[in-house]
């Protein structure tokens, strides 16, 4: 077992499990038997255990799952395992969830399980700070078809740049709400270099893109943050109500 493997299998048995439970007690009351919660995960290409563990759960299932993997050389070990839709690409590129982006058109989910961790990319600095960007991306797409209620698994690798959370405020104003007052760059120290300020700002930004699009986040967001001798991964999970 690869020590990739290892951190995932960690953040499913303490984190995402347990929540993805909590989500069907709270989205599906009345499915006792089988939730069916329908479920996005970034994939690296290698597994889908996620998938897998929550379909034996009796909490998802694999023909109603999206997996989205960094390149089309990853696609096919996905598609083995019978997964209904497997969509390649970066979605560090400019064009993710634009409309012409091919995975809108099967918005809204029940769970969104956003693991950063599980994406190639060269960035460095600067990732962290697109990652939050695009989780409020896919916040913005669920209000905006009107899913009241699903879970947020929220995960990023916490590497060694330092985070810019003057332009997380930026792009966040920059994507405007009704009755939204904005952010202020001095809400935030301006030079995030330690783990434990990196992790109070992701948090602080998940909380405030939460209530942005005017949910609230059930039994409040738990984190989770795991690590091995090459990566330090942070996951954030809770079920949005509205």
């Amino acid at each position: 077992m690869s020590n990739s493997t290892r951190l995932k299998d960690e953040m499913i048995d303490k984190l995402w499990l347990p929540k993805a439970r909590e989500a069907s007690s709270i989205i599906y009351p009345r499915r006792k038997k089988h939730a069916r919660m329908r479920m996005l995960t970034l994939s690296d290409g290698l597994d889908v255990d996620e998938v897998i563990k929550l379909e034996e759960a009796n909490l998802v299932t694999r023909e109603d799952s999206v997996a989205w993997v960094s390149s089309m050389n990853k696609r096919w070990r996905v598609e083995a395992e019978n997964i209904g839709l497997v969509i390649d690409g970066h979605v560090y590129d400019a064009s993710f969830l634009r409309p012409s982006c091919p995975l809108v058109v099967h918005i809204p989910f029940d769970i969104l399980n956003l693991d950063f961790g599980s994406q190639d990319t060269d960035m460095n600095e600067g990732r962290t700070e697109t990652e939050i960007i695009i989780l409020e991306k896919f916040i913005r797409l669920q209000q905006e078809i009107g899913k009241p209620k699903f879970l947020v698994i929220f995960t990023v690798p916490i590497n060694s740049c330092e985070l810019d959370s003057a332009r997380v405020v930026r792009e966040s104003n920059a994507m405007r709400v009704d009755g939204w007052g904005g952010l202020r760059s001095d809400q935030f120290p301006k030079h995030i270099d330690e783990q434990s300020e990196k992790m109070d700002f992701i948090q602080a930004m998940t909380h405030s893109v939460v209530g942005k699009y005017g949910y609230s986040c059930s039994n409040g967001f738990e984190p989770l943050l795991c690590s091995d001798s090459n990566r330090i991964l942070f996951s954030v999970a809770g079920v949005l109500v509205r």
